[in-house]
């Protein structure tokens, strides 16, 4: 209140700055260029079906020379007046780096504008931006630091989901930074690395080979046309995308062990 500056000096410091981390590049993090990554484009329109109870994914997108795209479009409803509608592409895609989001975007807001009664123009302009992906961003840990969440680039790899894994590593986080304040000695962060891997290793690798497998033309076009005709193949890709796997035999269950033995013999990806 007095306007005084002073210098205050943290033990330790958690990085949770975003896809983009600054202070993550300073501290020396890097991305694995030759993992797959994602790019994400999205604006909000307002619509009387803001309140509705579900969500819609499209599958099978491709883009204007008809070349197939892996990855998928979301309308989902915010409670707010608005309605979100986005694209996310894997770089896995094979026009990848001629890819237009914002044509893209356009041509989903225009097939699927009326029925989710959509305005016209948007109430904002559209943004988005590239995810690093699966644990691609390291190291997570130093001296004196934690990096969390995208900054440490632990976006789902299926679905380019990031939210739920920005919150959980902050929790894997906070045990690590309270075991390190208690004890008093910085050695306990190195086990926050080590805590990622047990958590999502498997499960991201696995997500990683998957987006390369449907960069695939005629893979990505099969498994579309699966998912969009197939209800327990889209209820499978739904919970396998979402990391939502059951500790029975399934469908899901059994594409999953199927990757994970993949997986195995491709220890690198």
């Amino acid at each position: 209140p007095d306007r005084s500056v002073a210098d205050v000096v943290a033990t330790y410091t958690v990085v949770a700055d975003g896809a983009n981390s600054r202070f993550g590049r300073a501290l020396g993090t890097f991305r694995q260029q030759e993992w797959p990554h994602a790019i994400a484009h999205r604006a909000r329109y307002r619509s009387a079906l803001h309140h509705a109870a579900e969500i819609e994914l499209v599958v099978g997108l491709r883009d204007h020379g008809g070349t197939p795209v892996t990855g998928y479009a979301f309308m989902f409803p915010r409670g707010d007046g608005t309605v979100n509608v986005g694209v996310i592409a894997m770089s896995t895609s094979p026009s990848f780096r001629v890819l237009s989001l914002p044509r893209l975007l356009e041509a989903i807001v225009a097939e699927h504008g009326a029925a989710w009664h959509l305005d016209p123009d948007p109430v904002e302009v559209a943004a988005g931006g590239r995810l690093p992906l699966g644990a691609s961003v390291g190291p997570v840990a130093g001296p004196t630091y934690l990096v969390v969440g995208d900054a440490a680039g632990v976006a789902n790899p299926l679905s380019g989901a990031g939210l739920e894994y920005a919150i959980e590593t902050g929790g894997l986080a906070a045990d690590v930074l309270h075991e390190a304040l208690t004890e008093g000695s910085a050695a306990a962060l190195q086990r926050y690395p080590r805590l990622l891997d047990d958590t999502y290793g498997t499960y991201f690798q696995v997500g990683r080979l998957t987006s390369r497998f449907l960069g695939n033309t005629t893979l990505s076009t099969g498994a579309a046309r699966l998912a969009a005709t197939r209800r327990p193949a889209a209820d499978a890709f739904v919970r396998i995308a979402a990391n939502q796997l059951r500790p029975s035999w399934g469908l899901a269950e059994n594409a999953y062990r199927i990757g994970r033995a993949l997986a195995r013999v491709a220890p690198s990806s």
